[in-house]
């Protein structure tokens, strides 16, 4: 993910992350692909889900514990980022 920048849009509790790829491109990651439970009830609060959001080990991750500790935070397989529908950029 280039330059660490990932953000979030929402509507309607539907809540999308856009990843800017090192390769230029766009992905968009619909965050209810992500099984409800265990470590994902942590990012169910939308104020949690947006304060939290960053990038992490090179992917989209949420910062839970707050210091950027690279062994508490809830990240996403770089692959499945990379796998998700690309943007077109205009």
């Amino acid at each position: 993910i280039v330059n660490g920048y990932a953000f979030t849009r929402e509507n309607n509790q539907i809540r999308i992350v856009y990843a800017y790829m090192n390769d230029g491109g766009v992905r968009k990651f619909d965050v209810k692909l992500i099984k409800k439970g265990g470590f994902s009830r942590k990012i169910e609060d939308k104020e949690i889900f947006k304060n939290t959001l960053t990038v992490l080990n090179g992917t989209v991750a949420w910062d839970i514990a707050g210091n950027r500790n690279i062994y508490k935070c809830i990240d996403i397989d770089p692959m499945t980022i990379f796998k998700s529908p690309a943007v077109q950029i205009s």
